[in-house]
């Protein structure tokens, strides 16, 4: 079933039973062409230089998307997005969606108490910690989680599984998130400072890049890209051409967006010495 052919339909129901084509995307009229042809509800009509969708049959039109779309768009304002999708589409998938909540991967640096605090709730890190090797916090933009410590983020799991790599002075939290940040993740540290500082520590290549810009875009506390003990020389004799071609795209976007903040002086050695050499660095050459 198109979601273009839907959409397109109650575009049509909206504007009364006449429609201008350039009021459609290029799928929607292609499905709106396809529809016409096959049932007759809808015809294609020209006017000036384009043409007008009229609608022939409203009762067919009615019974044909109430098989379409049983479920109305005003009865979905309480679903979950997916949920929504499902029942506007037959497909939870069918839209760019994002859940609300999103959860997170933390725990504690040994040597301090760590706690989170949301209102007048408790969150204990380092017991939780000791206990079961890390804790899950369920995050959403509106709510007030906050620690009065450090937050590092890390992107791979080997360094999340094991802090050895850490300098001896560092305190605070470790954030385990994968590839690029999630966007509510993105949306709960920029509404509100969540630590006291916030490192990110991610590979040394586009991606990492690019998470750092979307920080640095979307923050008003400053970020702190770390860079590992004598990082130009694993660059130069650990670091990857592949990762650096496959990624090479997204690095220079994110150079390019680099030139435009404060945040660029920081970084501007790592990324000359990455282009010079035409190598990006896996964040797991921290333990060698």
């Amino acid at each position: 079933m198109s979601r273009a052919l839907i959409d397109a339909l109650n575009k049509l129901v909206a504007a009364q039973g006449s429609l201008a084509s350039s009021q459609l995307s290029v799928a929607q009229r292609l499905a709106l062409n396809e529809f016409a042809q096959q049932t007759g509800i809808v015809a294609q009509r020209p006017q000036g230089r384009g043409s007008l969708y009229v609608l022939i049959n409203q009762v067919q039109l009615a019974q044909y998307l109430s098989i379409l779309q049983p479920i109305q768009p005003e009865q979905i304002h309480t679903l979950p997005q997916r949920t929504a999708n499902l029942a506007l589409y037959r497909n939870s998938k069918s839209q760019a969606h994002q859940h609300d909540w999103h959860y997170v991967l933390i725990k504690a640096m040994t040597g301090q108490e760590v706690i989170w605090q949301h209102q007048q709730k408790t969150l204990p890190l380092t017991q939780l910690t000791h206990l079961a090797g890390c804790a899950s916090l369920m995050i959403h933009s509106q709510d007030d989680w906050h620690s009065k410590q450090p937050l590092w983020l890390v992107e791979n799991q080997a360094l999340f599984d094991d802090l050895s790599w850490l300098p001896a002075e560092a305190t605070g939290t470790v954030l385990y998130y994968a590839g690029h940040i999630h966007g509510v993740l993105l949306d709960w540290l920029a509404k509100q400072p969540r630590c006291s500082e916030l490192i990110l520590f991610a590979d040394y290549d586009g991606v990492g890049l690019s998470n750092y810009v979307r920080l640095c875009e979307r923050l008003q506390q400053q970020v702190q890209f770390w860079l590992m003990p004598n990082w130009q020389q694993k660059l130069q004799y650990m670091g990857n051409r592949e990762l650096w071609l496959n990624n090479r795209p997204l690095f220079d976007s994110s150079v390019a967006k680099l030139n435009h903040l404060e945040a660029a002086k920081a970084v501007m050695p790592l990324i000359e010495a990455m282009r010079y050499s035409a190598l990006a660095l896996e964040q797991e050459a921290v333990f060698l």
